[in-house]
């Protein structure tokens, strides 16, 4: 998780400089899309929800 969210932060820097804060999550392949197949390995994305915020995932891809 720690390298996904690395990969992430560098990417929207090195594409919106300091405004990360912005909307713009496209780089973000499972975002949203609960219950659709993973593009890596294709088993159903899952959600976690708390305080009304959202995290999607693969639990193949992303175990633990």
């Amino acid at each position: 998780m720690r390298v996904a969210l690395s990969w992430v932060i560098e990417t929207l820097r090195a594409r919106m400089g300091d405004a990360i804060d912005e909307e713009m999550r496209d780089v973000l392949a499972v975002l949203g899309k609960a219950g659709q197949p993973c593009p890596k390995c294709g088993s159903a994305i899952s959600e976690v929800t708390r305080d009304r915020r959202a995290t999607h995932f693969c639990r193949t891809c992303q175990p633990g």
